[in-house]
């Protein structure tokens, strides 16, 4: 039993020393008693701050995830929309002319080629039976529909 408080005391006296650190007179003296507390308060309210600030900073990060994928997820969707406007497809058919097919997006030519129809500019001529269709993309050369008349 003695054993046994020995080892308590010596813990406590180890304790003290580790918190206290100085000499034996700063650790144990009624003298420095004020100080000790005053330490052991500062100590208590700096683990208090140090708790506040640590959940400040779990919130902050929190809310930057939050907004970072709201962020991302409004990329994401504005990059579908350029891609969809820059490559629309042929979109659905509108009208046949002859073997010209006009599609949402596009002119399908009679030899089978896609005219974009964003920037296409059109001239027609015409005989007397026949009418010529002149298709001009910026990025191809022209294309010649010749299209005869209807009875």
């Amino acid at each position: 039993m003695l054993l046994l408080l020995m080892v308590v005391v010596g813990i406590w006296v180890f304790w003290q020393r580790s918190q206290f650190p100085g000499t034996w007179e700063h650790t144990f003296h009624v003298r420095y008693a004020e100080l000790r507390d005053r330490l052991s308060q500062a100590r208590k309210t700096l683990r208090e701050v140090e708790k506040e600030l640590a959940r400040a900073y779990r919130e902050a990060e929190s809310k930057v995830s939050s907004i970072r994928g709201e962020h991302e997820q409004r990329v994401a969707l504005l990059k579908r929309e350029v891609e969809r406007h820059q490559n629309p497809g042929r979109g659905e058919e509108r009208a046949r002319l002859g073997n010209a097919v006009l599609y949402e997006h596009v002119l399908l030519t009679p030899k089978g080629g896609e005219l974009p129809l964003d920037g296409l500019r059109a001239e027609v001529s015409s005989g007397v039976d026949q009418f010529w269709l002149y298709l001009y993309s910026d990025s191809h050369s022209p294309e010649l529909l010749t299209l005869t008349s209807l009875p």
